[in-house]
């Protein structure tokens, strides 16, 4: 007798919960206000539109095996060639996934899909979490260059991602608990709140805490390169350093009583937050799938292009400061211009789109204390229009 996967148990817990509930569409929800550089969001419609050519396979470890027996061509590369360093991305998949993470942050590269839309699209009928196989290889290629100690860069990448959506996972279960003690639909109504500030949810500053957790613990030189990456992220996901219990109540307030983004927090339930049962946390019981997808240039979500740095000139304040308050600075500001001339896409640079000074507005960072904020005027042409400290600049 075959054996019942253990997401099988998810999946009847969902079931239960949700059939004792009223109709979603019977219960009021309301749109949180747009902020700075949020953008109109519906997961189906994105998803749908990114992925409807895609091969998702159940066990991500054999997909190059599945995939040459199919005919399918393995991503960009082979994976000894990328750990190797031998072979580089494309400029085109750099493109994607550097434009994808400061625009829409780690779901970008993997996404976790709730039994609630079994289903619905992408992958009608499959739930769990969807690791972009392309996303895989690039990351595992960038660990492999940048941290020499780390032994398997591959399955480095994939525990990275991992981190994050096992949490989304995880709140989704903490989600349904309290929608079967109140006997109300609590997911609806939130989901159309994110409607248009979907990076702006608190669950992505903890799901990349846990990440950064996860990064931690490791001994390979990875969480330097965590770091980075989450930093460049938008909204939510960059607030992974504040502490764990604001961010909690703040969530529980979200998903209880629909108060927007940086709202007073829930601090009588904050301590609830991430209390699933560990029976429920077990790897078995979140399936998990690898996409072997098509061509990057066949994907329909929009993504935000590097601009090209050909020459930078301060303004005339940020000269000041440079021949003042930062004069130390000089040398390392001189550094940071050529690199962002070089390769923008730097991990250490942060370089990353600033709305709230505007359009075309770009920050990037001088030093651990310093971020210097840089207007495109086009043709690979931009103006230094502020320098100043992390907080002063509005990073917190």
């Amino acid at each position: 007798m075959p054996r019942t996967p253990g997401f099988a148990i998810t999946e009847k817990l969902f079931q239960q919960v949700l059939s004792e509930l009223p109709k979603s569409d019977a219960v009021p929800g309301l749109e949180w206000p747009e902020t700075e550089g949020s953008y109109a969001c519906d997961l189906e419609e994105i998803l749908e539109g990114q992925y409807s050519n895609a091969v998702p396979y159940v066990h991500w470890k054999s997909c190059w095996d599945h995939a040459e027996r199919d005919g399918v061509e393995p991503f960009w590369g082979s994976m000894g060639d990328v750990a190797g360093g031998k072979r580089e991305p494309s400029e085109q998949l750099r493109n994607w996934v550097e434009g994808g993470i400061r625009e829409r942050g780690l779901e970008a590269l993997a996404f976790y899909k709730s039994p609630r839309f079994k289903s619905s699209g992408p992958f009608p009928g499959m739930w769990g979490i969807f690791y972009l196989g392309q996303a895989l290889e690039y990351i595992a290629w960038e660990l492999g260059q940048s941290c020499p100690a780390c032994r398997d860069p591959r399955e480095t990448a994939y525990r990275f991602l991992r981190a994050h959506e096992r949490f989304h996972f995880q709140a989704d279960l903490q989600i349904l608990m309290l929608e079967a003690v109140l006997k109300r639909d609590l997911h609806g109504p939130l989901r159309r709140a994110l409607r248009r500030c979907p990076s702006d949810f608190v669950e992505e500053a903890l799901a990349n805490k846990r990440a950064y957790e996860w990064a931690k613990r490791k001994k390979d030189g990875v969480l330097d390169y965590v770091y980075d990456f989450m930093s460049l992220q938008p909204g939510a996901y960059a607030r992974f350093e504040e502490p764990r219990l604001a961010l909690a109540g703040e969530w529980a307030a979200n998903v209880l009583d629909l108060r927007p983004p940086r709202c007073a927090g829930r601090s009588d339930l904050g301590y609830w937050v991430e209390a699933a049962p560990n029976d429920l946390l077990k790897s078995g019981r979140c399936p998990e799938h690898v996409v072997v997808s098509a061509p990057v240039e066949r994907w329909g979500m929009r993504i935000v292009l590097l601009p090209k740095v050909r020459e930078i000139v301060e303004e005339a304040e940020v000269l000041k400061r440079l021949a003042s308050r930062f004069s130390h600075l000089v040398p390392k500001w001189e550094d940071t211009k050529r690199k962002l001339i070089e390769n923008c896409r730097l991990r250490g640079l942060n370089f990353k789109p600033w709305p709230k000074d505007g359009l075309g507005v770009y920050s990037v960072r001088v030093d651990r204390k310093v971020r210097a904020h840089l207007r495109n005027q086009g043709s690979g042409m931009w103006s230094v229009i502020r320098m100043g400290g992390h907080t002063e600049m509005g990073h917190g």
